[in-house]
């Protein structure tokens, strides 16, 4: 924010970062959205030995047995996922490209 000025605000970005991250990696179960790049890093560090738990467990939210609580990405290629994108895809010819 501008009002806590540039070098401050940086400061601020990078300490929440690194919170962040450390209260992460001190879980034993990690759940991820597999379609994100963060949380693929975060499954390599958990996997490579960095997070505190020896043996953790991981799940991602697109292999969830119970459909309720399954992520879809572009290339999940379920029919619940499949039949969202087109639905989406249509809501856009419509309505034109909308940031949410």
């Amino acid at each position: 924010p501008k009002q806590y000025g540039e070098a401050k605000a940086k400061n601020d970005i990078m300490v929440s970062t690194f919170v962040a991250l450390k209260l992460q990696l001190l879980s034993k179960h990690f759940v991820a959205n597999c379609c994100s790049r963060f949380h693929e890093v975060m499954m390599d560090l958990f996997k490579n030995g960095c997070g505190a738990a020896p043996s953790p467990s991981i799940h991602c939210m697109q292999e969830l047995e119970d459909e309720q609580f399954q992520l879809c990405c572009d290339h999940t290629g379920t029919p619940k996922c499949r039949k969202q994108l087109f639905v989406y895809r249509k809501y856009l010819e419509e309505h034109g490209n909308v940031h949410f």
